[in-house]
């Protein structure tokens, strides 16, 4: 698969879109909940720390599938119009199944220390991002019992290699002020069901992102490695 390609069918997750002022997610007021900010980033840490299942939407592409705290890793399902890929990631490491050239059957293994941050691949080497946005959240006000609206900091976010590299590359496209960013979020059960939040692009374009988890608390099972042949990314693909 040529880079353009491949860079067209990860990219896809995050939608590139000029967005009108109806469009956007609305803008968190002044005031800052210290008490509903404390809440909701008490929610995002009990999300993180069980098993659930996670859709990633924008226009017509679909990101689905499901984390495993036992295995530390997610599985998820990428899907087009035209085309299926299927991603198993850890903290350091990343394995990747679909039309890259190795047959159907093939995992291709991408190393995260090897890759350079404005690979295709480091869009989704976290597909959870969601929620290391939402635990960088730096104000919060409710909307109604379920809503929250605030800001979220991108420099504030810390986590395993998989989730600093999609960091890492989400600044090289966002512009530099990336340090206020509203959000609207969902709490339901004392946990995470929903973020959504618009990331201004340095083009001035912006990327919408919306997350919904669904079944937290159940058991989900993760093979790592995955079942299969097994390939090492060739140089090409890191980059």
């Amino acid at each position: 698969m040529r880079a353009t390609r491949l860079a067209g069918l990860l990219l896809g997750i995050l939608s590139a879109a000029t967005l009108t002022a109806s469009q956007a997610v609305a803008a968190p007021s002044e005031r800052t909940d210290e008490e509903t900010l404390k809440v909701f980033l008490e929610a995002v840490a009990a999300t993180r720390s069980t098993d659930y299942k996670l859709a990633v939407r924008a226009d017509r592409d679909m990101l689905t599938g499901a984390v495993s705290t036992a295995a530390r890793a997610t599985e998820v399902t990428h899907l087009t119009e035209y085309s299926q890929s299927t991603f198993v990631t850890v903290p350091d490491r990343m394995y990747a199944q679909g039309e890259f050239g190795f047959g159907p059957e093939a995992f291709i293994e991408l190393i995260f220390g090897l890759m350079r941050v404005n690979c295709a691949f480091a869009a989704v080497a976290d597909p959870a991002m969601g929620l290391s946005m939402a635990g960088a959240a730096t104000t919060a006000d409710k909307s109604d019992d379920r809503t929250i609206r605030g800001t979220f900091d991108l420099s504030r976010i810390d986590g395993p290699e998989n989730t600093m590299m999609t960091v890492k590359h989400l600044r090289t496209i966002l512009t530099a002020k990336a340090t206020a960013i509203p959000f609207t979020a969902v709490i339901e059960d004392r946990y995470v069901r929903s973020f959504e939040t618009v990331l201004p692009r340095a083009d001035g374009t912006r990327l919408v992102y919306r997350m919904e988890l669904s079944e937290i608390g159940a058991t989900n099972k993760i093979a790592v490695p995955p079942g299969g042949k097994i390939i090492p990314a060739p140089p090409e693909l890191y980059e």
